[in-house]
């Protein structure tokens, strides 16, 4: 994952992600995806 001004992280297996600040309350489930 690369986000501004941080260091690069790795998600293995992520059961979902977050918009944190960007898009704030949005959650994508990746178990419909995956």
């Amino acid at each position: 994952m690369y986000r501004k001004d941080r260091d690069i992280e790795v998600l293995v297996n992520p059961t979902h992600l977050s918009g944190e600040d960007v898009l704030p309350g949005f959650i994508l489930d990746l178990n419909r995806i995956l």
